[in-house]
């Protein structure tokens, strides 16, 4: 009878381990079939954008786009051609006297070639003699406003005049307050606020 026990148990418990082992292995793939589907959705979550579950955010774009026809004040302008440049005549004391200067300090020329207010140098003279240009002219207080105006050119823009004489600056001058164009040619002379300043 023991030896008969004895081979009962290991009779059965060869069948119990088998058993176990299938269940085992049953629960052990149910097991990571749940994680993997779990960890699928928790990365499908996590690659989607914030508020995209149930909608889709529209996309915004924005444009910018420029009218050069609007407001050519310059209140408001949105380009360099719509705002309107304003050319700075002030004063300097000079070895001449007192002379026209723009807004950087530099010495203001006349062409006596230019008659009836029409400003004649363009081309390579304007290279020399750059025109001072600008749609409307500030000056300083000891200056009339209503000395200065401005006049169309042949090759664009508004050159200043003062009293119908258009201003010019001489590329000559170095720095602020030289005045090395006047009586070059003999048809160039600095301005004063009076007009020009005579030659010598």
């Amino acid at each position: 009878m023991p030896g008969s026990a004895r081979r009962s148990r290991l009779e059965v418990s060869p069948h119990v381990s088998r058993s176990t082992t299938r269940r085992g292995r049953a629960l052990l793939v149910a097991a990571c079939v749940l994680l993997t589907m779990g960890a699928c959705s928790s990365d499908d979550r996590e690659s989607r954008p914030a508020g995209s579950e149930g909608t889709i955010a529209p996309t915004q774009t924005h444009s910018t786009s420029y009218d050069d026809t609007r407001d050519t004040t310059g209140v408001g302008a949105t380009t360099r051609s719509e705002v309107q440049r304003s050319a700075v005549i002030r004063t300097r004391r000079t070895s001449l006297g007192t002379v026209l200067v723009d807004g950087r300090g530099f010495t203001l020329y006349a062409f006596v070639n230019d008659a009836a207010g029409v400003p004649t140098c363009t081309g390579a003279c304007a290279d020399l003699w750059p025109p001072v240009l600008g749609d409307r002219v500030e000056v300083s207080p000891d200056l009339d406003a209503s000395d200065f105006s401005t006049a169309p050119r042949d090759d664009g823009g508004r050159q200043v005049r003062l009293r119908e004489i258009p201003l010019y600056r001489y590329s000559g001058d170095e720095k602020p307050g030289d005045i090395n164009g006047h009586g070059v040619a003999g048809v160039w002379t600095a301005v004063g606020p009076d007009g020009p300043i005579p030659l010598d």
